[in-house]
């Protein structure tokens, strides 16, 4: 008898040599990935005619961590950054960096189904010419 058994979606990230899983699939994922997006939108109106501070840069810096944390799960920010200063510019690519290796995930996978379940043009034709 054969049997079905669930793959494993969970995507692992190593960052800053800690290891986070997140099943990068979920809805939920997405739904925080877009809460995070608008909140990003709606702060960046927020600053936009303020000028810049340092408590304005520490804001944002604390905006990002939060976000990160939302992602990976409650403390992720503080274990990345455990051995380096806080920095705005390098919490941005560590949120980028999460996207986008979820993003690759999902496509891999959504072109491995296409082309398991799409007929290459001969078997399309019949193998006829």
């Amino acid at each position: 008898m054969s049997k079905f058994q669930f793959k494993d979606r969970s995507l692992t990230l190593n960052i800053a040599g800690h290891e986070f899983a997140l099943d990068a699939s979920a809805s939920s994922f997405y739904t925080e990935i877009r809460a995070v997006g608008q909140s990003c939108v709606d702060k960046a109106a927020e600053l936009k005619d303020k000028p810049a501070t340092i408590e304005m840069l520490n804001e944002t810096t604390q905006f990002i961590l939060e976000a990160i944390d939302g992602i990976l799960g409650a403390g992720a920010s503080d274990k990345i950054f455990e051995t380096r200063t806080k920095d705005m510019f390098d919490a941005i690519d560590v949120l980028g960096y999460i996207i986008e290796e979820a993003q690759a995930l999902n496509k891999a996978r959504i072109d491995e189904r296409v082309a398991k379940y799409s007929p290459n043009r001969a078997q399309r034709r019949g193998g006829k010419k």
